[in-house]
């Protein structure tokens, strides 16, 4: 019996061996219901052809699977913020651990 998690792990392979070396980076979404694989590519302009080509081949190969692609979009998914930060550690984390101390004057 084939699980989510198994499909999830198909999926995300097929999705790393078709447009990963496309793009200049990838980055990982939150899991959720309703979909298999979260992944952001950040592809250079001049690249944006041959990623959409490799995405319509791999929708071909596979079409039990609905690729979506939005874009172009800001490169948030690839960019460290504070609020990135914080989600991930806690807001002393992500703002330094400074603490206000009473002062002797």
């Amino acid at each position: 019996m084939i699980t989510s998690s198994d499909a999830a792990a198909v999926t995300t392979a097929l999705l790393q061996q078709a447009l990963e070396p496309t793009a200049e980076a990838v980055s990982v979404g939150p899991q959720s219901t309703g979909w298999l694989a979260n992944r952001s590519f950040l592809v250079d302009r001049g690249s944006a052809e041959q990623f959409l080509n490799a995405v319509d081949g791999l929708r071909q190969e596979h079409p039990h699977l609905e690729l979506r692609v939005h874009g172009p979009l800001p490169p948030y998914s690839f960019v460290d913020t504070p609020s990135s930060e914080q989600a991930e550690g806690g807001t002393a984390k992500a703002f330094g651990a400074a603490t206000a101390q009473p002062t002797n004057g």
